[in-house]
């Protein structure tokens, strides 16, 4: 087995989170093969290894990432007491749509 690039790793860790803060969606595998000049096979392969290093969580065509995380929220609930999470403050400027005042503090 051939070894894999580990600046292409992180590359491509990088574009799927640019991707997704950028689309709200994660980047399908011909997203990233399109954008990196190599086959879909080849992207598959390095996000399952990535996937075994701990460098991406890759799943059902998932790819997740702490910073995608944080993008998403993973937010199961809403909370009782505080505030609930809306989107990040930078989508919120490029939209330039904010949540409601009553979600921001209960």
């Amino acid at each position: 087995m051939r070894s894999k690039n580990m600046a292409l790793m992180r590359d491509i860790k990088a574009f799927a989170e640019e991707y997704y803060e950028t689309n709200l969606r994660w980047p399908s595998l011909s997203d990233a093969a399109k954008h990196f000049g190599i086959t879909r096979t080849t992207v598959y392969r390095y996000l399952v290894d990535m996937d075994k290093l701990g460098m991406v969580e890759y799943s059902d065509g998932h790819i997740s990432t702490d910073r995608i995380q944080k993008i998403y929220g993973g937010v199961s609930g809403i909370p009782v007491v505080g505030s609930i999470p809306c989107v990040s403050e930078r989508i919120i400027r490029r939209t330039r749509r904010q949540c409601p005042s009553s979600w921001r503090r209960l």
